[in-house]
């Protein structure tokens, strides 16, 4: 049985490689090839699929690689109906066409743990989704990205540009203590978004829309929200904002807090605060 066990007690349960510890999903990129990872995690989806049958057209990366030894070894480790698992899966690059680009995830996905490279997931559906501690080295693409359920990015780690631009979040989204480069969430929307703790260098959430927004704590060097609207409850306290925090033509339609923050300079010309504001 491969070695990897979570924090919290959950362990791996696929064969290693021969002569390694690991399994194939979870050795270092530098002790596997990304054509034999790919080729792997291919027939590991098309068990996942065929436990859990779905109308949705299988991506033709995924039906090529089948390959009916490495499959039936795989269906030996399916439960239907189970979360699908990539628990600390280290990825190498996603390229064309080994990508989770417009994939849907028809089952509760776990990403906890899991390291990337150039990461993309433009356009993919999630139901619950979660990438606790996951770490993004380069790219992270989420670009129009739907989270139907909840989807927790808590203490995720993205090291180059993480771009949500448009993406949907139906439910709640955790990015509590999450720590960002550069983070891209223009005209996303939230229903509950806590990015409470979270660390950004630079953050950019020009027209996004919120529900309610949780930002206690979070750090920033420069901070855009341009034109974001807050329709509950925005919080900002004992944010700090190390150098620009840009809130012109933001609507706070309820409650606004920023009780304790600290800002360089804060722009809030044409902001609109409807209901109770806190400085």
């Amino acid at each position: 049985m491969c070695k990897y066990e979570t924090e919290w007690g959950w362990q791996c349960p696929f064969e290693p490689e021969p002569g390694k510890e690991l399994c194939i999903f979870h050795l270092p990129l530098d002790q596997k090839e990304p054509k034999e990872f790919y080729k792997h995690l291919a027939n590991y989806l098309l068990a996942l699929y065929e436990k859990n049958p779905t109308p949705e057209r299988k991506k033709p990366w995924i039906v090529s690689e089948r390959n009916e030894k490495l499959l039936d070894n795989y269906l030996r480790f399916v439960t239907p109906g189970e979360v699908w698992k990539f628990t600390g899966f280290v990825f190498p690059d996603m390229d064309e066409p080994h990508n989770f680009m417009g994939f849907i995830f028809p089952m509760n996905a776990d990403f906890s743990g899991a390291e990337f490279n150039n990461a993309d997931f433009r356009w993919a559906k999630f139901q619950n989704t979660n990438f606790y501690k996951a770490e993004f080295h380069q790219d992270a693409n989420f670009y129009e990205a739907e989270f139907h359920q909840n989807a927790n990015f808590r203490l995720a780690k993205f090291h180059q540009d993480a771009d949500f631009r448009l993406a949907k979040f139906h439910q709640d989204a955790d990015f509590s203590e999450a720590e960002f480069r550069d983070a891209d969430f223009r005209w996303a929307k939230f229903k509950d978004a806590n990015f409470s703790g979270a660390e950004f260098r630079d953050a950019d959430f020009t027209g996004a829309k919120f529900k309610d927004a949780n930002f206690t704590g979070a750090k920033f060097k420069d901070a855009n929200f341009r034109g974001a609207e807050f329709h509950q409850n925005a919080y900002f306290l004992k944010a700090k904002f190390h150098q620009n925090a840009y809130l012109s033509g933001a609507g706070f339609h309820q409650n606004a807090d920023f009780s304790g923050a600290e800002s360089e300079n804060a722009y809030f010309s044409g902001a609109g605060f409807h209901q109770n504001a806190n400085f």
